[in-house]
């Protein structure tokens, strides 16, 4: 019965991170295109470029910091990535939308360990050209979370 229950959950994380990821860019930004593009687009000019690769911390008040590093692709003003802490124990997906010093998105938490946990929350705050600092009020979990999840976070990473 266990078994079945974690498979149910497993599924349920899986197509959750998807549909945020499919939605973080999917509704909202320029209404005038004509529809989704197949190939990269450079970011306009008056839109921050995050892609690439980023490391850095996640700090949140109930748990202790955690280095992290991230991979982000862009397009035009859309923005989708991934995240994982350093010790494998944490990962998530990041989406939401660039503007000329800013971000505004959500992140998905996955825990491996204590249970295992799947979480998301929304996030946001400064980008420079080779830093960011993202402040979100936490996650709420996705079904079932055993142990802690992030509240209160401050996420800073620098550019690689």
């Amino acid at each position: 019965m266990v078994f079945s229950y974690r498979r149910r959950a497993q599924g349920l994380a899986c197509a959750v991170i998807v549909a945020i990821s499919a939605l973080g860019c999917g509704g909202g930004g320029d209404s005038s295109s004509s529809g989704p593009s197949t190939s990269p687009t450079a970011p306009p000019v008056d839109v921050v470029n995050l892609a690439g690769n980023w490391v850095g911390t996640i700090e949140s008040a109930n748990l202790p910091p955690q280095t992290i590093s991230a991979v982000v692709v862009q397009f035009a003003d859309c923005v989708d990535g991934s995240w994982k802490s350093a010790d494998g124990d944490w990962s998530g997906a990041i989406s939401g939308f660039a503007r000329t010093s800013s971000f505004s998105g959500q992140m998905t938490f996955e825990r491996r360990s204590n249970g295992g946990c799947l979480a998301s929350g929304n996030v946001g705050g400064d980008v420079g050209a080779d830093s960011l600092r993202w402040i979100g009020v936490g996650a709420s979990p996705v079904g079932v979370c055993a142990g802690n999840l992030p509240q209160s976070l401050v996420i800073n990473l620098r550019r690689q």
